[in-house]
């Protein structure tokens, strides 16, 4: 056998198990990785006044629309918030979206802000006070 065809024979079975096991650690990873978008509801509070954020992160660059909708009710009464538009994101640049602001005594808010981009679309809420 010559040295070429003895080289071969070791090689190959090594480049089998190499790709054998690239392709065990791509199973593992998530079906969405690498082509989407997350979304998240910040929640912050100063001198009385609740603050809601919408803000997208992506896995890709991406671009599509969002919708943010907020509903509360307190001591002076209740109000129905929604704000859309289009947005762009790319991979570590989160990209805030909609921004609420619900003054006065704590009360009871629900927030749910939804993402879409051509690939996929994400949910995500927020809730406070009353029923969850």
């Amino acid at each position: 056998m010559s040295s070429f065809s003895r080289n071969v024979s070791t090689l190959v079975p090594a480049l089998m198990a190499v790709s054998l096991a690239a392709a065990s650690a791509a199973s593992l990873q998530p079906a969405h990785a690498g082509d989407g978008a997350r979304c998240e509801i910040r929640v912050s509070t100063r001198g009385g006044t609740t603050t809601l954020e919408g803000v997208v992160f992506a896995s890709a660059p991406v671009a599509g629309s969002y919708r943010l909708s907020v509903g509360s009710t307190g001591a002076g009464g209740g109000s129905d918030i929604d704000q859309s538009g289009n947005f762009s994101a790319k991979p570590g640049e989160p990209v805030n979206l909609g921004v609420v602001s619900l003054g006065g005594p704590a009360g009871t808010y629900s927030a749910e802000l939804t993402i879409k981009w051509n690939g996929g679309t994400s949910r995500c809420s927020q809730r406070a006070g009353g029923r969850t």
